[in-house]
């Protein structure tokens, strides 16, 4: 049942994300909502249906570059134009470390130690270990493992430093996109590519939020499909009497309907 329940709750996840890329792409292109759902989830299904696990690896690497070509030099730019982390640190609105109007400091650590258990409890599961079945061996695996974090310990400092300079230079800018309602902060990073960075920097940034968004699609459609064949249809079905070519069609249906 664990392994199952996970299909129709990341369809419902996928819902919920395609909803919100369609909610901001339509407030930056003033595209319609309806249209950026089909158009990027039709894509996401093409990717996973033709090509396959490492279609969706391949992929996943061209959007990762994407993503950290202008992640990299938003923040080099921010950097340059405030002055450095220094002045960052030293005229951030409200306080650096705690932010604004935090009046129990205690909160922000319980908050991030909440955060850290909630992570390694979801992450460390057989519901995620997909992520490194495309590895050569368990040494490799454990490689891959070791650089996703590393990277994510610096890309988390390069992703923010572009909103820090905002909190700077434009502190009104969540008011450009009040359209957004809760969520118009984060459209903070999309004012600062636009006012600070070079024309066609917008647009780049949009590759990569949806870039992101379809990385994640991609390879959950994949898992879900595998989960599909291996777990219900070979051995439920089929009784383990089924052909190769007829659980590839099998996941590519699968696939298809979960798109």
């Amino acid at each position: 049942f664990f392994t199952w329940v996970i299909i129709p709750l990341s369809v419902i996840n996928a819902g919920v994300w395609l909803n919100g890329l369609g909610v901001f792409a339509s407030e930056v292109f003033n595209a319609d909502i309806v249209t950026t759902i089909w158009v990027t989830g039709l894509a996401v299904l093409a990717i996973s249906l033709l090509s396959g696990a490492w279609g969706v690896v391949a992929s996943d690497f061209i959007q990762t570059l994407v993503v950290a070509v202008i992640s990299i030099a938003c923040a080099a730019v921010a950097l340059y134009v405030v002055g450095g982390p220094g002045e960052i640190v030293e005229n951030f609105p409200g306080g650096f470390i705690m932010g604004p109007d935090m009046n129990y400091p205690l909160l922000l650590v319980c908050t991030f130690i909440f955060f850290v258990v909630k992570q390694l409890q979801s992450i460390n599961n057989m519901q995620e270990s997909y992520r490194f079945l495309n590895a050569k061996d368990s040494k490799n695996a454990s490689k891959a493992a070791l650089m996703a974090l590393v990277m994510m310990l610096f890309g988390a400092v390069i992703w923010f430093i572009p909103p820090w300079a905002s909190a700077i230079l434009y502190p009104d800018a969540a008011t450009q996109y009040s359209s957004l309602g809760a969520k118009a902060s984060d459209a903070v990073y999309l004012v600062f590519a636009r006012e600070t960075m070079p024309l066609g920097t917008v647009g780049l940034l949009m590759a990569g939020l949806f870039a992101a968004t379809m990385s994640s699609m991609d390879s959950a459609l994949n898992r879900n499909s595998g989960i599909f064949v291996r777990s219900f249809y070979s051995n439920i079905v089929r009784k383990g009497q089924a052909s190769d070519k007829e659980l590839l069609r099998a996941g590519q249906i699968a696939c298809l309907v979960n798109g």
